[in-house]
């Protein structure tokens, strides 16, 4: 008798409980084989570890995405980064990149780059080519000339690119980290022939290899992801595990959603099910370009204690909404894409200050019937111009005050402010926490993001500076694997995704999936906007 594949197979339609599926068998196979002895990778580092259970011993170096995995393996290459761009950039001024990414714990987060060059258009085909493990020889001409310059470019750096890293571990057979007896991999129908074709390797020589994801929410087409891919070879039935109950999806949502992708037809056929409450479809009276009435619909979901997600297939059609949204004083973020600084308007950079923690410190006076201590008072001061409000060297000082380790946390001193000031009046408005004179005196690289902030406090009260946003705002992309009560949904397509949508076959059906999957992100209701020229059809 044939031996008995070690492949499993889990698919997960929208909210079905995947993630938990996938932890559990986790946690039974750190059990019986030790937790040295396990692998867990995904499509970026903090949706690995959201597949670990925090009382799992797993270590840090057994957690990550494929690319991490492989760079660790090959005794972490040199990386090409955007400083050797800069080189590239003038060597060759006809291919020039607008950005790379080089972030291993998430190599596909920043996907569109609004200064994408045309080198950027070349390498990502040429990853797509390789990904579909196309011979060389059946490139387009131009592919293998930009493929020429620049494996010659990596040659002169010593460096190698992200793709390299799956193609080397392939074609070197190099071996699964840590001789690991057991493999699990998440989101794999997001995941090319070229590095399927290593976790099968690496999957050879364990004693079990389980693949998570759902043929209907492939959404990197670009890099060369395909459904067969992951719905190839046939397993036994036995080692196939659909998971049939939705735990998100409403009835009037899942009909819609399934309506739609079932008209793929290379698919899985899959018995899923809604859960247990009606929730409703519907169409807004806003675009892309014109949403002065989604303002009404924000205020009162929020108020209603809902959270709602704004999607569009790319991040061009947000643009906007992310206008009014700081307008109108709705805090939102992108907790999926940490690193957009323009979809977390309100977070700062890891390790400094947040513009919305700046104006939270400005007014502990007035909201947190608190007083300033020298750090407070330089976090919002700091950020003021100097002239006609301090006296000369007084911010100098503050400074001292704040970074000092005995003085940083000691309330300020009343008579250091009549000190420092020179305006009294400025002292008492900054005292009251007046918002206007604060943004009237801000330095220009602060009046931006703290002016937004004050809007929040002005629009929606100090809380709404403290609590989590229960706005999302993103690309169907960005919240792969995320949830919101509500999702507002621009049906929108760039020229290029028009030209997809446009093409019968495997090209549409990739528009097709990736509105499946922001329609499945609904909780309770989804509502469509208008379009403006060129967009999808069919989806009400």
């Amino acid at each position: 008798m044939p031996k008995k594949s070690k492949e499993f197979r889990i698919v997960g339609p929208p909210g079905t409980g995947k993630t938990t599926t996938l932890s559990r068998l986790i946690a039974k196979s750190c059990s019986q084989y030790g937790s040295e002895a396990v692998l867990v990778t995904s499509f970026t580092k903090a949706a690995a570890r959201e597949l670990v259970s925090r009382n799992l011993p797993l270590n840090d170096d057994r957690i990550g995405t494929l690319h991490a995995l492989c760079y660790r393996a090959l005794e972490r290459p040199k990386l090409i980064d955007r400083e050797l761009l800069k080189d590239w950039n003038a060597s060759y001024p006809s291919m020039q990149f607008g950005g790379i990414g080089s972030n291993l714990d998430d190599p596909y987060g920043d996907i569109e780059s609004s200064g994408a060059k045309d080198g950027d258009g070349l390498l990502q085909e040429l990853n797509r080519l390789r990904g579909l493990q196309v011979p060389a020889d059946f490139w387009p001409i131009r592919i293998q000339n930009f493929s020429r310059y620049w494996a010659d470019f990596k040659d002169q750096t010593f460096t190698i690119d992200f793709t390299d890293l799956i193609a080397r571990c392939v074609e070197e057979r190099v071996p699964i980290p840590h001789e690991s007896r057991v493999m699990f991999l998440d989101e794999v129908q997001d995941f090319s022939p070229l590095e399927l074709s290593l976790a099968r390797w690496w999957g050879s020589s364990c004693e079990e290899l389980y693949l998570g994801g759902d043929d209907d929410q492939v959404l990197y087409r670009f890099k060369g992801a395909i459904p067969d891919a992951f719905m190839s070879p046939d397993l036994p039935a036995e080692q196939v595990t659909i998971l049939a109950q939705s735990y998100r999806v409403p009835r009037a949502v899942h009909a819609a959603a399934t309506a739609w992708v079932e008209q793929i037809e290379n698919r899985i056929q899959k018995d899923y099910k809604p859960r247990d409450a009606e929730g409703a479809v519907g169409q807004l009276d806003i675009n892309y370009k014109w949403h002065e009435t989604l303002k009404y619909r924000l205020e009162e979901w929020i108020d209603a204690g809902k959270t709602v997600a704004i999607l569009a297939s790319c991040s061009f059609f947000l643009d906007p909404v992310k206008h009014k949204l700081r307008d109108w004083g709705f805090p939102f973020w992108n907790p999926y894409r940490k690193t957009r600084g323009d979809w977390n308007p309100l977070t700062g950079r890891s390790g400094t200050i947040s513009a919305s923690d700046r104006v939270r410190m400005y007014r502990k006076p007035v909201d947190e019937a608190g007083w300033w201590t020298y750090r407070d008072l330089w976090e919002w001061a700091g950020c003021l111009k100097a002239e006609d409000i301090f006296h000369r060297g007084a911010k100098t000082l503050m400074r001292r005050k704040a970074e000092g380790e005995e003085t940083s946390g000691l309330a300020v001193e009343v008579d250091d402010l009549e000190q420092w000031f020179a305006d009294p009046v400025a002292a008492e408005k900054a005292t009251a926490g007046d918002v206007g004179w604060l943004q009237s005196n801000l330095l220009d690289t602060y009046r931006k993001p703290i002016g937004y902030a004050c809007n929040i406090l002005e629009a929606r009260g100090p809380k709404a500076l403290k609590d989590q946003p229960k706005i999302t705002l993103g690309t169907v992309h960005s919240v792969k694997g995320g949830e919101a009560s509500i999702v507002v949904l621009f049906p929108d397509l760039s020229p290029a995704g028009y030209q997809e949508w446009t093409t019968p076959g495997e090209a549409r059906d990739s528009v097709r999936r990736m509105f499946y999957v922001g329609m499945t992100r609904a909780k309770e209701e989804l509502y469509w906007a208008q379009p403006v020229g060129m967009s999808i059809s069919g989806y009400l």
